[in-house]
């Protein structure tokens, strides 16, 4: 997968001169720092390179950060590791660019110590080195020596490449390491829950670039010296390219979709869907390469596939090449196991070599020397194609030796156990295209087989089949070569065997030959020392059944109707140790054309039939078969499907032509098993252990049981002959929730989801730990977090809340009373009980306590006892015997409390009554506790109300302490009214003030008709503005804020016509004083 993100033309500097230390500086002494942007990711560095390695510190980041600007600078060196706790908290850092780099250790993070946890980081960005020495590079990190990496993501596409001649002066050789989340891991380091989606290419085609590439889509390089399965990989997953070129004599490359190098290390329920591409263009390489592990010294597989491509080149200038390809490991030695895996992917192999070469090539190990491969499968396509040219400089006597093992499961098997495993992958071989003449002592050996090209060494295969076709072309071999430098045989199960063993398999694909040459057999091509055959059966399209015998009895030949009875397979052969083995299943699914398929390989129906390579194949389909669709298992299995994501098909099909009834279809569950070897085990169906497994994360699948009776049979008394049958995998993981941790004692990390309010109660412990007592839970795996006990009730409204078991060395302590019918309780100093294991054991640390024999409703004995030092030997058994045989009846009535929690609530209750003695009716009291928000709804014997329910006035009997927990209703309550004020003015004085609710009018409090203090205005109407210019208000108009309204007048008609009577007499007035004065005048002349 190509991001497409490219180094800026312009990035001026590097980070470490363009920090920002606010965060840091100004509270240096807290544990937890929170930082936002890119400088204060930047002073990080500068602070770890420089010597501060926050050990017992978190860092969080609270958003996305951009650190385009600069150059990046990783966090920590060789010199100061990280050993804090990052947690990017699901945010994103984009634009991580490096070029060149002072440090061997590349990434985000440099190098990281023991106590280091990286955290939900995603990152996008790309990284460009011109190479001169070692490097370890990975995009979250580059190194580390234990910690651990979580939920991380990587989008960087990385690339090396070295114009220059690398620095040799280490005498080891120098190494490439390159991870999509690490370059290099070593010790107890985990991954998990960890995604690549960042191309890796190196190229050194055009130089000497470097003796080791280790490359991997999730880690470059594990190394562990601390013990088997120390280092982990879990739940991963890869969908970037890889590619690789190289050039150079004495080269190794180690390549793998999610590890290139690893020893003694797990991985767990990962896959790699990403190509991978080699090619070797001159010198001596050695190449390991495979979907999903390059090269193995000690490893664990389990619950894995690979559906990528693998294609691997060499040209003409290669001499001296070992090729070791797998569809999912390349080559395997020492110790390991490959459990419940498959390869989706098609491998291409193309060489054109000058001298010898050696291929081994296997659908899921090419070179197997290691233990076990178990319920494993290969659909992908192998191609193979080599020739042989010589070049004028070389000398013209020449040598040429060829060796290949090719197999559809395993191509060269020394050793190893394969069992219960199928391959149905096509296979072809084209050798011997160009062999030259100046070659004078040419030795060509191939060997082809439907499951194993070439078996040694008492090398054992169980239970497995082959139906891919196998070819093999020779389309050109030079005159002068003799027949008996030729070794090639072809094989329907094995190429080639010496001293091998062959037990219950069968082949349906006829192994024929282009040439006399070739040697070919139904299940052996060439048998070169006497193995073994047990039960073991090919199509009677075969000339022979082993290649370079013309007849054997230890193989039947059988047509294909034939070879669909169950009976050959499973029959009378009594492996197994004497026990009847039925590892056989009709094919009632009809994915194998009504051929036999293998009841426990769990992982062997593709998604709705699909079966190539063309899309993503995801691990979530469960098919189950029922009897009843409305029956409660059925309706659990729907609810797991739906729960999960998965896809629930509860149909099958008879497609055996006819031969067989299926009768009464059932189903159970299998759960995958961690202990190791890895297995699957049977899971009870009935509904408690369903609770549990609706709340336990793991991988399961579901088996289907029925019985299989032959329509042929006309005999009344043969009976039905019961199979079963195992359907695809499915990992559920639940991460809400209160999650339940061992710590590291037994049992399952199980969750328990809150109810719809987000409460829920802390349980009592339910895991084990040999040799150690549970203390309490904790929210960190060690003793530096928060303490909680049982019964505590939490609020979880999004997300999880993880507790620890805590745990500290313990005796163990056995009692033995001489009475039958007796039973013992023991009780620490504080008076605490103290409950037994599952095998009825006590694990008691360093202290006293107290135990009491109980018979008949009465304390028959009762005696303190003292658990010793625990410094001088851990794990001791203690055993105490209690004779009872002499003691009188009767004794010290046994007495029983009855407690009431509030659960929640508030106030005191306490039974006056209490202690009763065993046996006795006890009257339940009415509540006296109060809950802000809620009412009493009922007494429950469990805080979470699943327990059982009692009533004030209720009765019951008595035979064990009881707590009763109060069980709340919220009451739901109206929302608190919201009131506001109308003030009303008459010019600028408060004329009334009135209160109402919001959002509502003032209907009969609305002041009518105020009088006015001029006697010639009559009121008009109130308006929101003192000039009227607003709205007017009305007692209907509504009212959601305080409001100010306003009087408007308006003069009154009768005072209009006032005024015209005065200017009346007014003017009377004026005429009568007019006239008098023109009188008077009149008068003095």
């Amino acid at each position: 997968m190509n991001n497409d993100e490219n180094i800026p033309d312009m990035i001026l500097g590097n980070w470490t001169d363009n920090v920002d230390d606010d965060w840091y500086t100004k509270h240096p002494d807290d544990t937890t720092f929170a930082i936002s942007e890119p400088g204060e990711l930047a002073y990080l560095a500068k602070l770890v390179n420089e010597g501060i390695n926050f050990t017992g510190k978190t860092i969080k980041l609270d958003s996305d950060i951009d650190l385009s600007e600069h150059y990046w600078v990783p966090i920590g060196n060789h010199s100061h590791k990280f050993n804090g706790t990052f947690d990017g908290q699901n945010n994103q850092i984009k634009g991580m660019f490096i070029s060149e780099r002072d440090s061997e250790y590349v990434g985000l993070f440099g190098q990281i110590g023991s106590n280091c946890a990286l955290n939900n980081i995603t990152i996008l960005g790309k990284i460009e080195i011109t190479l001169k020495n070692d490097i370890r590079l990975g995009g979250i990190c580059g190194y580390a020596d234990g910690g651990s990496i979580t939920n991380c993501h990587n989008s960087v596409n990385m690339s090396i490449s070295s114009i220059d001649k690398i620095d040799n002066t280490n005498p080891s050789g120098n190494y490439i390491r390159i991870g999509g989340i690490i370059g290099s891991i070593e010790n107890s380091t985990a991954i998990t829950n960890c995604s690549n989606n960042g191309d890796i290419a190196v190229d050194s085609s055009t130089t000497e670039l470097s003796d080791m590439h280790q490359l991997g889509g999730i880690v470059g390089e594990i190394h562990s010296t601390t013990g088997q399965n120390t280092a982990k990989v879990i739940d991963c997953y890869n969908d970037g390219n890889i590619s690789n070129k190289i050039s150079k004599d004495d080269a190794y490359c180690d390549i793998g979709g999610v590890c290139g190098w690893i020893n003694n290390g797990l991985i767990i329920n990962c896959y790699n869907s990403g190509l991978i591409k080699s090619i070797s263009t001159s010198g001596t390489t050695k190449s390991y390469i495979g979907g999903l592990i390059g090269y193995t010294e000690g490893l664990d597989l389990v619950n894995s596939y690979s559906i990528g491509n693998i294609t691997v080149e060499s040209d003409i200038n290669c001499n001296d090449l070992e090729m070791f390809v797998g569809g999912l490991i390349g080559y395997s030695r020492f110790w390991g196991n490959v459990f419940s895996s498959y390869n989706l992917g098609d491998i291409e192999v193309t060489s054109n070599a000058r001298t010898d070469l050696n291929i081994y090539i296997g659908g899921i190990i090419g070179y197997f020397k290691a233990s076990s491969i178990s319920c494993c499968y290969n659909i992908g396509n192998i191609s193979v194609e080599t020739s042989f040219t010589t070049v004028p400089d070389i000398n013209s006597d020449l040598y040429l030796e060829s060796c290949s093992a090719i197999g559809g499961i395993v191509g060269f098997n020394y050793g190893g156990e394969i069992q219960n495993c199928y391959n149905s992958g096509k296979i072809v071989a084209c050798t011997a295209d160009h062999v030259d003449e100046n070659i004078s002592k040419p030795s060509i050996k191939l060997y082809l087989g439907g499951l194993i090209g070439y078996s040694m060494a008492s090398g054992n295969l169980i239970n497995s089949y082959n139906i891919g076709i196998i070819n093999v072309f020779i389309t050109k071999i030079i005159e002068n070569i003799d027949e008996s430098s030729l070794d090639i045989a072809l094989g329907g199960i094995t190429g080639k065997g010496n001293q091998y063993k062959i037990s219950n398999c069968y082949n349906i694909s006829v192994a024929s030959s282009p040439s006399s040459i070739i040697k070919c057999g139904g299940i052996l091509g060439y048998e070169s020392n006497v193995g073994t055959l047990i039960d073991t059966y090919c199509s009677d399209g075969n000339l022979t059944s082993i290649g370079n015998k013309a007849s054997d009895d230890r193989v039947t030949k059988l047509s294909n109707d034939g070879m669909r009875y169950l009976r050959l397979l499973n029959g009378s052969n009594n492996l197994n140790n004497g026990q009847e083995s039925k590892p056989w299943s009709p094919d009632i699914f009809g994915v194998n054309d009504g051929y036999p398929v293998l009841a426990d390989v769990p992982i062997q129906i593709s998604p709705d039939g699909v079966q190539t390579n063309s899309e993503k194949v995801p691990k979530s389909v469960i098919y189950i078969v029922t009897n009843n669709e409305e029956s409660q298992q059925e309706n659990y299995l729907k609810h797991i499907a739906l729960a999960t994501g998965s896809k629930l098909n509860t149909s099958y099909q008879n497609v055996i032509l006819d031969t067989f009834n299926v009768i009464n279809p059932s189903y159970s569950w299998k759960e995958f098993d961690m202990k190791y070897p890895p297995k699957w085990i049977n899971t009870s169906a009935d509904n408690s252990k369903n609770s549990i497994l609706l709340s336990a994360s793991g991988t399961y699948c579901g088996v289907i049981t029925y019985d299989v009776s032959e329509k042929s049979s006309t005999d009344a008394n043969v009976q039905p002959i019961s199979y079963h049958y195992t359907t695809l995998s499915r990992t559920v993981e639940l991460k809400d929730g209160l999650v339940y941790d061992s710590n590291d004692g037994s049992g399952k990390t199980y969750s328990v989801l809150p109810d719809e309010t987000g409460k829920v109660t802390v349980e009592d412990n339910m895991f084990h730990y040999d040799g150690h007592a549970f203390v309490e839970w904790k929210n960190t795996a060690d003793e530096s977090g928060k303490s909680y006990k049982t019964e505590n009730e939490l609020t979880i409204n999004s997300g999880s809340i993880i507790l620890y078991a805590q745990w500290e060395e313990a005796y163990t302590v056995t009692i033995y009373v001489s009475q039958e019918n007796a039973t013992i309780i023991i009780t620490d100093e504080d008076g605490k009980e103290i409950k037994p294991e599952k095998d009825g054991t006590y694990m008691l640390p360093q202290g006293k306590y107290t135990y009491k024999v109980f018979k008949s409703g009465y304390i028959t004995s009762t005696k303190e006892f003292t658990v010793g030092d625990l410094s001088d030997e851990k794990n001791k058994e203690i055993t105490i015997s209690v004779d009872l045989s002499s003691s009188s009846s009767g004794g010290t009535p046994v007495s029983y409390n009855v407690t009431y929690n509030a659960n929640g609530g508030s106030g005191t209750l306490i039974d006056v009554n209490s202690p009763y003695h065993s046996g006795v009716t006890v009257l339940v009291l009415e509540n006296n506790f109060t809950k802000d928000g809620c009412t009493f709804k009922n007494w429950n014997t469990k805080a979470d109300g699943s327990g059982t329910s009692y009533s004030a006035g209720d009765r019951f009997s008595i035979n064990s302490n009881i707590s009763l927990y109060a069980q709340w209703e919220e009451v739901s309550t109206p929302p608190a009214v919201q009131k506001v004020t109308v003030t009303f003015y008459i010019g600028n004085e408060v004329y009334k003030v009135v209160e109402v609710n919001k959002d509502s009018s003032l209907k009969d409090k609305f002041p009518v008709n105020p009088e006015s203090s001029d006697n010639d205005s009559n009121f008009k109407e109130w308006n929101t503005k003192e000039d009227a210019s607003g709205t007017a208000f009305t007692a209907d108009s509504i009212v959601n804020e305080d409001t100010s309204v306003y009087a408007v007048w308006e003069k009154s008609s009768s005072s209009s016509s006032h005024s015209w009577w005065w200017i009346i007499i007014i003017i009377i007035i004026l005429i009568i004083i007019a006239a008098a004065y023109y009188y008077y005048k009149k008068n003095q002349n």
